[in-house]
């Protein structure tokens, strides 16, 4: 009986000790898929001098500061080596690792011919170019890529984790069905760019420029957890946009259009807006402070719980409602619930918003034109009454007549 309770007592312990073991495994892998995702919750930058690391959501504190990334080492080369159906880009030290697969030999980071399937980890470079050709179901893993070109290309399928791409140029291209999370890209220029299925994650993007690009039309785009800083958008589309906790900072969009887009626990921190159309949207929980030039319309849109602080440039500006339904929101410290049709929204004060002195003014000038107007009907009516007794004393008006001498 003893034998029998002490080989249940060390099958106990071993069984314990295994899903002990493994949990501990899999919290150990969990904790450094954790940490390589929390390490991206900064960013460094290099303030006169000095290189400090901090949160995306503060990047716009420091616009006087770079964005920096460690120097680049173009020496290591790759090889391409094909496993079943991707191509992976390694290093010569681990080629014995995969003895079963095929080796393509070194590869380049230039491509002017098709490609696809491709597979690229743990790797910086600043000699990256794809012009004149098309890409197809590529995965980008823990890169910094400086200096990268994209030209007269289509991309299509592309997922791309913990990756940072700096001073990256894409003119003339198209993205299609993209998964971006964990992207941190700084200084980059997209010109005639067509994006449509991106689900952008997780991300910073700052001091970016977007120049007649289209993002949607086809299939939906999800940008949630993204953070755009001082980044400029001009005459560029956005449609079928799901937004979740957006913050946008700083910046300008000038002839932008929104379409069909929604937009929940969405933050506008500054940004200016010049000709820039918003139609068919839905803002929820939202906080929207902007500054505001002209042409700036709002139509077939509905806004819950949204809190708007609007700013202009000149001393005189206006956004147009067009069809919109206001609930528990607030505009300028003016509450709009339940409201519904056409707004104006003018700014009547002054571009130093002192409202209660342009008041007193305008009063003091009422006051004088009024002051003005009543001594002059006086003078009117003084002058009028004066000829009116001067003609009743004449004497030949009395049947007076003069006498002979």
């Amino acid at each position: 009986m003893s034998l029998f309770i002490t080989t249940l007592l060390l099958l106990f312990d071993f069984s314990y000790g295994y899903l002990t073991s493994s949990r501990l495994s899999k919290l150990r892998l969990n904790s450094k898929l954790n940490t390589k995702a929390n390490n991206f919750d900064f960013v460094t930058i290099k303030c006169h001098g000095v290189v400090v690391t901090i949160t995306p959501q503060l990047r716009h504190l420091y616009p006087d500061c770079t964005d920096y990334i460690q120097p680049i080492n173009n020496n290591n080369t790759y090889y391409g080596i094909q496993c079943k159906c991707y191509t992976e880009y390694i290093i010569s030290d681990d080629i014995g690792l995969y003895e079963n697969c095929t080796n393509h030999g070194i590869m380049n980071f230039k491509h002017t011919q098709n490609f696809e399937m491709q597979l690229l980890s743990s790797i910086q470079r600043s000699d990256v170019v794809i012009q004149n050709c098309e890409g197809k179901q590529l995965s980008v893993s823990n890169c910094v890529f400086d200096e990268m070109e994209i030209g007269t290309a289509n991309i299509i399928s592309l997922n791309l984790y913990i990756t940072t791409l700096v001073h990256f140029n894409a003119l003339n291209t198209s993205f299609v069905d993209a998964n971006l999370n964990y992207l941190n890209m700084q200084n980059a220029v997209f010109g005639d760019v067509y994006m449509t299925g991106i689900y952008l994650q997780n991300s910073l993007v700052s001091k970016t420029s977007f120049d007649k690009c289209t993002i949607g039309t086809q299939k939906s785009n999800i940008f949630e957890d993204v953070v755009f800083s001082s980044c400029s958008f001009s005459k560029t589309k956005f449609e079928l946009l799901k937004s979740k906790n957006m913050i946008l900072e700083g910046g300008i969009l000038r002839d932008v259009t929104f379409l069909n887009s929604e937009f929940v626990g969405f933050e506008a921190k500054k940004p200016t807006l010049e000709n820039v159309n918003f139609d068919n949207l839905i803002f929820t929980n939202c906080n929207i402070n902007v500054k505001v030039g002209k042409d700036v319309t709002f139509s077939n849109s509905k806004f819950n719980n949204v809190t708007f602080i609007i700013e202009g440039i000149d001393e005189k500006f206006e956004i147009k409602f067009i069809n919109v339904l206001f609930e528990n929101s607030v505009m300028n410290k003016d509450v709009l619930d339940n409201k519904s049709g056409n707004f104006v929204f003018e700014n009547s004060e002054e571009k130093n918003g002192d409202k209660h002195k342009k008041t007193i003014i305008g009063a003091i000038i009422f006051v004088c034109i009024a002051v003005v107007f009543v001594v002059v009907v006086l003078v009117v009516v003084s002058i009028f009454m004066g000829l009116y007794f001067y003609g009743k004393k004449k004497p030949e008006d009395k049947g007076y007549s003069k006498a002979d001498n």
